[in-house]
């Protein structure tokens, strides 16, 4: 990965369950990281379906440096890129050697209500 191609700037959010005032509960999304820069590239709906991966939205694939951010639950965090709101479906290198400085991500674009 060349890191000239990272042409995205993009927010890393986390949920934090927040009590609702009433005796409930809400996620609210904080942003934990702000102005990374990410290289993301739309993917092509109908291969994704012809690969029994069909999502909803439009789907992305999101590369980002390794040490933007750590995972302890995918559903736990979101990326802001814009106005959108990118929703971690899984991880494509899901085996990192040490040289391996960058997350591979499939995100799904959402309207922003991501409630795991």
């Amino acid at each position: 990965m060349n890191p000239g191609s990272l042409h995205e700037i993009v927010d890393i959010q986390a949920a934090t369950p927040t009590k609702d005032g009433a005796g409930g509960a809400a996620v609210v999304w904080a942003t934990t990281v702000t102005a990374e820069r990410a290289k993301i590239v739309a993917l092509d709906p109908t291969k994704l379906i012809q690969e029994g991966k069909g999502f909803h939205g439009q789907s992305y694939r999101v590369t980002i440096r390794k040490d933007a951010f750590t995972f302890t639950d995918i559903g736990q965090v979101r990326i802001k890129w814009g106005d959108d709101f990118l929703k971690i479906i899984t991880f494509v290198n899901k085996r990192q050697s040490m040289r391996d400085r960058w997350w591979v991500l499939i995100c799904e674009d959402t309207d922003g209500t991501i409630n795991n």
